[in-house]
């Protein structure tokens, strides 16, 4: 069953929601609404993030229709300039801390560079409004809710609404939702290609440039136990080999590269056979 992400308005569809995730229940479908999860209320704390990340886990947006356009006071209207120029500053490096809209910046123009989307909020545009062209370009199914009805504004009980919103969910909403193919992944644009390519053809280079420099150490360190048997005796590996198993040892503890631990053990076995194949032999001259 798909994943659903639902975009409502909140003076419309506020009161009518318990019904909603009510029905999504009853479908088996598993959902994402902001009711029931700890959003952010500011852009400045993680706001759109956190909905991207929602939108990204969803595979369908059940867009409930709203009525009218985007209607604020002029309180929610100074909140949300306030809102923007923290934002702004926060980018600038004057907000003190690391708001989450900072790797959020970053994360959107990333997709911009790479796919052609913009996931920045507008701010003459609706939350719901953003949700869903957002969620629309990261490749989620949109399904509509535009029932027979328009949406009680209050929450006195209308059972007869209720049964006829119910019967339209069950053959309008639900099939919609059930038969919702996986969230797509957009296609990344040309240059988006070209970088991933170029990165990966380095990464080759890197990758042999980084064995190498592990050979050159390995030799390094069988050139320091010969030397070392040859100057002091063989007998000189036995600490040696066990200096080589401490330092394999702390190296694992502090998570390395296994790489890295292979070729220090490898040198430890090394200097273990050494001193099998040398211990009884007399130091010459």
């Amino acid at each position: 069953m798909p994943r659903v992400f639902v975009s409502y308005q909140t003076r419309t569809h506020r009161e009518r929601l318990p019904l909603i995730t009510e029905l999504l229940r009853e479908s088996g479908a598993d959902y994402w609404v902001d009711t029931e999860q700890k959003l952010h209320s500011s852009r400045l704390e993680g706001r759109e993030l956190s909905l991207v990340r929602a939108m990204q886990s969803a595979d369908v947006l059940l867009f409930l229709q709203p009525e009218g356009g985007r209607r604020l006071t002029f309180t929610q209207k100074l909140v949300d300039v306030l809102d923007f120029i923290a934002a702004a500053l926060a980018i600038e490096g004057h907000a003190g801390f690391m708001p989450l809209f900072v790797p959020f910046f970053y994360y959107a123009r990333y997709w911009r560079f790479f796919y052609g989307i913009n996931l920045f909020y507008l701010g003459r545009e609706s939350w719901q409004s953003w949700e869903e062209h957002a969620g629309e370009q990261l490749g989620l199914t949109i399904v509509r809710v535009e029932p027979p009805r328009p949406f009680p504004q209050v929450a006195a009980t209308d059972d007869a609404w209720t049964q006829q919103f119910r019967s339209y969910w069950s053959e309008e909403v639900a099939p919609k939702i059930r038969s919702a193919p996986r969230r797509r992944k957009p296609e990344m644009l040309p240059r988006g290609k070209q970088v991933v390519e170029i990165i990966q053809q380095a990464g080759v280079w890197l990758s042999w440039a980084y064995l190498a420099a592990m050979a050159v150490a390995l030799l390094i360190l069988v050139a320091l136990v010969v030397a070392g048997g040859l100057l002091f005796g063989w007998r000189f590996l036995l600490p040696a080999g066990g200096l080589i198993a401490v330092i394999a040892a702390f190296i694992a503890v502090r998570d390395e590269p296994p790489d890295v631990l292979l070729f220090i053990a490898g040198g430890a076995v090394l200097a273990v056979w050494t001193i099998h194949r040398y211990s009884r032999r007399e130091r010459p001259g």
